[in-house]
């Protein structure tokens, strides 16, 4: 258990009504309540809205007293880029004032339209206290990518510039995935950073070994059906929907039977149903809507033989564990995000970024080999009991304590 007083800091905001009941999505619920199986004086500091929370489910936080409680710095909310500079002032101010009452001090460099990670990170060290920067995503990069424009060049630089900062001024730096640590850190700095994979899986969702093989046995019975792929994002240009789309043209055109299901929502959802009238001859395209992360999502997760993840970006996506947890293969992009969590040829397949014509054979391939799919679905299982959510919590908890421990250490050497 981490004793020392914890501040974390982030730019997800809280909704808070009349009766100062606080809510949050209900992922970021589930990862905020599970901070206190290993903190036992916590402190948010995060955007507050004093208004009801957009359509989706958001949770009210109640906290289990046995377990601790969790107190709060109320940061101006951040509507635009404008505003959120506008009211830099009122925000360091706070940051001051909570930073001066906590031991550790934990922040992330992303956020939108800025992160108070920036202001909070500089002033904990001036303060000497503990600082950890967690970097989980880099949406910021493909800015930095063709098609070039200026914002997102200008967006890019000022983000990669802020993160590299805050994660080289850090006693400890945790990302997701190895890239950012290699890129981000400084070569003296390295020591510093450790990569801890995210994931939302829970033990009592993963399936054991003799109920995914029987799930197997079934979904083989009828080779002759469809190969049926799953598309599960927010329906965006970065998860590579474009991609998709022109590979299951490629594949239409060929005679490739793919029942292909599409949960999410986004601008790019009319891509999606433009698409669907085109398919004529060997492909289905059907959008589901949305699906809340739950028994539901995991029981379709189990209807499924491969989910496509085609992303551009280099994030580590969270729902390749949740499809090992169910013995379900993955077909995805070769970023240095998903590199991080899926094997070639073990638990899935890889293909080159953005490459349709890669993505097409390989779902072709699928299509033909489901036997191997199951091979790869059931080595999965693995995977999934090592990454768990409640893992990656205590993984996190064990380098903080460490690297504090080492810190005082220090400090009392050179006193």
């Amino acid at each position: 258990m981490i004793e020392q007083k914890y501040l974390l800091v982030i730019m997800i905001p809280t909704f808070v009504d009349a009766q100062e009941t606080r809510r949050v999505d209900e992922l970021w619920h589930k990862d905020l309540i599970k901070h206190l199986d290993h903190i036992a004086d916590l402190a948010l500091a995060s955007p507050a809205r004093h208004e009801p929370p957009p359509e989706g489910r958001y949770l009210a936080i109640e906290t289990d007293p046995a377990k601790g409680s969790i107190s709060y710095v109320d940061m101006p909310p951040c509507r635009s880029t404008l505003k959120a500079i506008a009211g830099l002032p009122s925000a360091t101010y706070k940051l001051w004032k909570a930073i001066g009452r906590a031991d550790v001090v934990h922040v992330n460099a992303a956020g939108w339209p800025i992160s108070y990670g920036w202001v909070a990170a500089p002033i904990a060290k001036m303060r000497g206290k503990f600082v950890l920067t967690n970097i989980e995503s880099a949406g910021w990069r493909l800015g930095l990518r063709r098609p070039w424009r200026v914002k997102g060049i200008v967006q890019g630089l000022v983000f990669e510039s802020m993160a590299r900062f805050c994660v080289n001024l850090s006693d400890l730096a945790t990302f997701t995935q190895a890239g950012y640590r290699d890129e981000m850190l400084h070569e003296s700095r390295k020591n510093r950073g450790h990569v801890v994979s995210a994931s939302w899986i829970d033990d009592q969702v993963i399936l054991p070994l003799e109920d995914a093989e029987a799930i197997w046995n079934s979904k083989l019975a009828d080779p002759s059906r469809p190969l049926k792929v799953v598309f599960a994002a927010n329906l965006l240009p970065s998860k590579g929907v474009l991609t998709l789309l022109d590979a299951l043209a490629i594949l239409d055109a060929r005679g490739v039977g793919i029942d292909l299901r599409v949960y999410g929502r986004g601008v790019l959802a009319d891509a999606f149903t433009t698409a669907a009238e085109r398919m004529t001859r060997s492909v289905t395209l059907t959008m589901e809507g949305m699906l809340a992360y739950g028994p539901d999502f995991f029981a379709m997760l189990r209807g499924m033989d491969v989910m496509a993840i085609p992303s551009l970006s280099d994030e580590q996506p969270r729902v390749v564990y949740d499809c090992f947890s169910q013995a379900l293969p993955v077909i995805a992009s070769a970023t240095t995000g998903l590199r991080q969590c899926v094997s070639d040829g073990h638990d899935g397949i890889l293909v080159p970024p953005g490459n349709a014509s890669a993505l097409a054979d390989a779902l072709a391939w699928a299509a033909t080999n489901r036997g191997r799919l199951r091979e790869l679905g059931i080595a999965g299982l693995d995977i999934a009991r090592s990454m768990t959510h409640s893992r990656m919590h205590i993984r996190r908890a064990e380098l903080i304590q460490a690297a504090v421990a080492a810190k005082n250490a220090q400090m009392s050497r050179g006193h």
